[in-house]
């Protein structure tokens, strides 16, 4: 025995609880992930919301169309992860969800910024505190999020350094450096930048020899 399938007919239904129905709305936008199709999330619109509510779940049943250009892709009886958009903020100002510290029902992150300290007249270490970099707890208010980002409505803008790795060991007022991976790497092998520029250049170098003799030029 076997199945015809009309592709050109899939529908997904889902079920939220009964508290979200008063969000939900014809023609509101949802992004599908799918097991069994690789590749970024599909785009699907809310078709139908069925006005019963389920007594024995508190579920409301909601169906879900797909786009015509997409249907080929689909696959029938496959698992479905939907993310249902609720709202859609423009220019919105967005830091990784594991950046945020909440504490005593208060949300906060670390924000880098030189440090602010008075050097005596004449002294030489004003150069000194200048590239002092501290890491400050500035409380913050969120608004959307998802799986991996939050808005930040108010606290910080969007030229204020944050530390996304390892706040949850800062304090405020600990003195930190700003540097990057290949810093870090060149630091743990003993090397300045300029070293593992040389060493570069010498084993490009070696390697051209190497061909040449391979070549037998």
């Amino acid at each position: 025995s076997f199945d015809i399938v009309d592709t050109n007919s899939y529908i997904l239904t889902i079920n939220p609880p009964e508290q979200l129905l008063p969000r939900v709305e014809k023609g509101q936008k949802a992004l599908v992930s799918i097991d069994a199709v690789k590749g970024d999330a599909f785009e699907a619109t809310v078709r139908r919301i069925n006005p019963a509510v389920d007594p024995a779940t508190g579920t409301v049943k909601v169906t879900l169309d797909f786009r015509k250009d997409i249907m080929s892709q689909l696959r029938e009886a496959a698992f479905a992860r939907v993310r249902l958009v609720m709202d859609t903020r423009e220019n919105a100002l967005l830091v990784p969800k594991d950046a945020v510290i909440e504490e005593n029902a208060r949300k906060y992150l670390f924000v880098v910024g030189p440090e602010e300290q008075a050097s005596p007249e004449g002294s030489e270490s004003a150069d000194t505190a200048a590239n002092t970099m501290i890491a400050t707890r500035v409380e913050v208010k969120t608004g959307l999020e998802d799986n991996a980002k939050v808005e930040i409505i108010e606290g910080i803008d969007e030229n204020s350094p944050i530390v996304t790795v390892g706040q949850q060991t800062l304090k405020s007022g600990s003195e930190v450096k700003l540097t990057t991976t290949q810093e870090e790497l060149l630091a743990k092998a003993g090397l300045s930048a300029e070293e593992a520029l040389a060493a570069a250049e010498a084993e490009r170098a070696r390697g051209a020899k190497n061909v040449d003799r391979r070549t037998g030029l």
